[in-house]
């Protein structure tokens, strides 16, 4: 061969070796580092998951999940996996898992009004929620965020309102004197349903 297709040949094989090289290393650093964990339904936010609708189950919950070298595993209080037609509950948990099955994060799901944990709204909520504004009950972070229903960093009145509002076993219309009340600790108020 020429000198010149000799050359014209070494540089055609450098490039392929460093085009490999970087392709595998590229794929490697892929696969063993990163990983796509997102929804265009659910937030994803400090290590909370929230934005689910009640009764949702766990099967419409995967369902909304874009995975890449990843998956989730929903658990509940116990640390029992949820079947497919289990109800996502307010503190449950969901676990992201690399390729290699190691944990890498734990997240807790929150469900707007669900106290009860049991992944719907109903009167028990109701009860509850007043139960922890007149005995101004001490809550986990996970339960402010459940229950601060107006998104305010806020738990009062307007809160236990707004989920009366949305009980699935029919609309109450709650009346109160005031428009604008905030209870202090030991106070109460009298509310009159129609």
């Amino acid at each position: 061969m020429n000198k010149k297709l000799k050359i014209l040949f070494s540089i055609l094989i450098i490039s392929v070796v460093c085009l490999l090289t970087l392709t595998f290393y590229n794929t490697f650093s892929l696969e063993d580092t990163s990983y796509k964990f997102e929804t265009s339904i659910y937030n994803i936010s400090d290590n909370y998951i929230t934005n689910i609708s009640i009764n949702t189950n766990a099967e419409l919950f995967y369902k909304y999940f874009d995975l890449e070298n990843c998956t989730i595993e929903v658990i509940d209080d116990d640390g029992k996996k949820l079947s497919l037609n289990d109800y996502i509950t307010t503190g449950s948990k969901t676990i992201l898992y690399d390729k290699n099955n190691t944990k890498i994060n734990t997240y807790i799901n929150i469900i707007k009004g669900d106290i009860t944990k049991d992944g719907t709204i109903n009167n028990s909520d109701f009860e509850k929620v007043g139960e922890i504004l007149v005995n101004n009950t001490p809550l986990d972070e996970y339960q402010k965020l459940s229950l601060d229903i107006n998104n305010d960093n806020e738990i009062h009145i307007n809160d236990l309102l707004l989920l009366d509002k949305n009980i699935q076993d029919g609309y109450k219309d709650i009346t109160i004197d005031n428009d604008d009340i905030l209870l202090q600790s030991n106070e109460q108020i009298r509310i009159t349903a129609k």
